[in-house]
């Protein structure tokens, strides 16, 4: 009789067990884990068109700059881009199509209107929120899922004021565009610059998308303030200034930043009048070098310098990422939350010292 060595097929079976084993871990770590998608809600159409070209620009060279390190915990990160039209409605139709279809965790918004229509929402969803132009003091709400990483009115509006009281300037025409920005801007601008003893004369309004100013302007001259304080958008902006033109509208002109720097503008007559705030990247400090690395690689990028838009959406992700890297699963948004709000002095691109 034969004796059968069972030895041999049970080593056999071994073997087959460690390599399938092997091929399995093999395969488990070395297959591509799926993109962490975030949202980005911008307007690039409609009266604030210009800002969402700068914002998308600040986020893909934050982006290919992220991925090409490594991404997230070895997982590639993907934007996908909405459309808001610089209009709440369709705005937040946009974001509900990334929260419901595309299930993202983290979106970035901007405009003030679109902001503050989405933040409710993405408190309640706990979907962490990071705006990066919204500058309605609104916005402003504590312990929640809403960050932001623009300037807010508060700032704006008081420095604004700051510099009419120090050229004694105190009686002026306010005009106003009737948005959550420019009301939030116009609430806190009056409350400081009548503190100081300022007076306004006559505070005038128009509506979004508005494309007549006549009436406002020439009652606005007929009282003949010292200055006018002019709160607008991009889009409305150089038919404002065209109008005051043909009225011969004569007075000095103090704005904002969004108001002021499109090349129609300075094609005006009165544009010698035009007094305007610019929040800007201090590319000349040495000390800084996230901003001249930022500088540089955008100029390649894009051929032209970045503006502080494009710097605070390029701040905005690498803060998101900073968060999600110390949680143990970067879509735990309670976690990345409470990861932003522990992040203190951060050097970006837009400053040496970021805390929320």
């Amino acid at each position: 009789t034969k004796k059968f060595n069972w030895l041999l097929p049970i080593g056999i079976i071994i073997v087959l067990v460690i390599i399938i084993g092997g091929l399995s871990w093999w395969q488990k770590t070395n297959t591509p884990k799926e993109n962490l998608k975030m949202g980005a809600v911008l307007p690039f159409t409609g009266s604030s068109g210009i800002t969402g070209e700068s914002s998308k620009n600040g986020l893909e060279l934050a982006l290919s700059e992220i991925n090409n390190s490594g991404g997230i915990k070895n997982r590639k990160v993907e934007i996908l881009y909405e459309d808001s039209q610089t209009k709440t409605e369709t705005g937040l139709t946009g974001f509900q199509k990334l929260r419901s279809v595309n299930n993202v965790k983290t979106v970035f918004t901007s405009v003030s209107g679109v902001a503050l229509a989405i933040s409710p929402i993405a408190n309640e969803n706990k979907i962490i929120q990071i705006d990066i132009v919204a500058a309605t003091p609104k916005y402003s709400s504590p312990n929640d899922f809403t960050f932001r990483t623009g300037v807010s009115s508060y700032f704006f509006a008081s420095k604004m004021s700051d510099v009419l009281f120090s050229n004694d300037i105190k009686g002026i025409a306010l005009l106003y565009v009737n948005t959550e920005y420019g009301a939030g801007y116009k609430e806190v601008f009056v409350k400081d610059y009548e503190n100081k003893r300022g007076e306004i004369i006559v505070t005038e309004t128009y509506n979004q998308d508005d494309t007549d100013f006549k009436t406002q302007i020439t009652k606005i001259k007929q009282l003949s303030p010292n200055a006018l304080l002019l709160i607008s958008l991009q889009k409305e902006t150089p038919l404002l200034l065209k109008q005051m033109d043909q009225l011969n509208f004569n007075v000095p002109i103090y704005t904002d930043v969004y108001a002021a720097e499109l090349t129609d503008n300075l094609t005006t007559k009165i544009s010698n009048n035009i007094i305007y705030l610019k929040p800007t990247i201090d590319l000349g400090n040495i000390e800084n070098m996230i901003a001249k690395k930022f500088k540089e690689n955008y100029s390649i990028k894009y051929g032209k310098e970045p503006d502080f838009i494009a710097a605070q959406a390029y701040d905005g992700l690498y803060l998101v990422v900073e968060a999600m890297k110390k949680c143990e699963n970067p879509e735990n948004t309670e976690c990345v939350k409470d990861k932003l709000y522990n992040i203190k002095n951060y050097q970006g691109a837009i400053g040496n010292s970021l805390s929320f």
